[in-house]
């Protein structure tokens, strides 16, 4: 019965979708943002007395979809799921457990824009943070540059040590914990995956001509960047402007400050489309990209992920 909506679980998305499919899926989902044949509206979040529920709407004229991810975060954990409907027939297609699916769209977004914006023969990278997020940051650097050293930090000894140690089975990389952020003078690409509220690096910590990927941090009272970073970068990126408005700290701290503005920052879509621009008068710096997630991420992937389990015979029908 094709004509009721699909049920996907974790554990079949994990059978579906990898770091380095999603990155092409994609990429494929801002060119056709760039066309004017996707959008995405920013997160919204209502708040209740046992959690928050956030819902990120998205469509995509391109791959005859929208919907949407919504996710509910309280006491008792967090939970996620991607709803799909067919914009030809104007009906449900599938309904797919998301936790994996988030995981992976996260790091493949790096990727791709690591891939546009850092140095081609990087080859020494850095991640502050060694939870469950910075897994695929980790991978999808991996996949799109030929990193010889991937140093990683966090404050717990015991957890970056662990965390070191299964990344490096997972990657063609020397995945090393590091005790502090001295050895990150030495990368040519950092990534903060941290729920932190205060910088986690300063600017004399990061080197010339580095990239950062800045994925922690989607509320505006939380920072990972010092205003310091990214007033000496040359170029900034986003997924969207109008949701980092309301979600970056790091970027609200630096507009504050007047050393840049909102027109001075890209979206993805700016960088697939080439129309990119580089921040006035600065040459030679630092690239960020500040990533918040947006629902065309999870629309595209989540479309790609129904689309192999229709195939393959995946999935529960309801």
């Amino acid at each position: 019965m094709e004509d009721v909506p699909l049920y996907i679980r974790e554990e079949e998305v994990a059978k579906l979708l990898d770091v380095s499919t999603a990155i092409n899926v994609l990429k494929d989902a801002f060119r056709m943002q760039s066309e004017g044949k996707a959008v995405s509206l920013p997160r919204s979040r209502i708040r209740t007395e046992n959690g928050i529920l956030n819902v990120l709407p998205s469509t995509a004229e391109g791959l005859a979809v929208s919907g949407l991810k919504a996710y509910f975060g309280g006491r008792n954990g967090v939970s996620f799921v991607v709803l799909l409907f067919s914009t030809a027939e104007c009906k449900p297609l599938a309904i797919i457990e998301a936790e994996r699916l988030g995981q992976i769209r996260t790091g493949a977004v790096t990727g791709m824009v690591t891939d546009i914006m850092a140095d081609i023969n990087a080859r020494i990278a850095g991640c502050i943070g060694s939870g469950y997020q910075a897994e695929t940051q980790i991978e999808a650097i991996c996949n799109v540059r030929r990193i010889d050293t991937f140093y990683v930090y966090s404050r717990n000894a015991g957890n970056r040590e662990k965390f070191a140690a299964t990344m490096g089975r997972r990657v063609n990389a020397d995945v090393v914990a590091v005790p502090d952020r001295s050895m990150f003078r030495e990368t040519e690409i950092i990534v903060t995956a941290t729920n932190s509220r205060i910088p986690v690096i300063s600017h004399q910590e990061i080197p010339e001509h580095c990239h950062i990927n800045a994925i922690g941090a989607n509320r505006i009272e939380s920072r990972e960047l010092d205003a310091e970073t990214l007033c000496s970068a040359e170029e900034i990126v986003v997924d969207s402007v109008e949701q980092s408005k309301v979600e970056s700290g790091d970027l609200a701290a630096a507009v504050s400050s007047g050393c840049i503005g909102w027109d001075d920052i890209n979206e993805i879509r700016d960088l697939v489309s080439g129309r990119r621009k580089k921040i006035k008068g600065r040459r030679g710096g630092i690239t960020i990209f500040k990533s918040l997630g947006i629902g065309l991420e999870d629309l595209a992937v989540g479309a790609y992920v129904y689309r192999r389990a229709a195939e393959t015979g995946l999935g529960t029908r309801l």
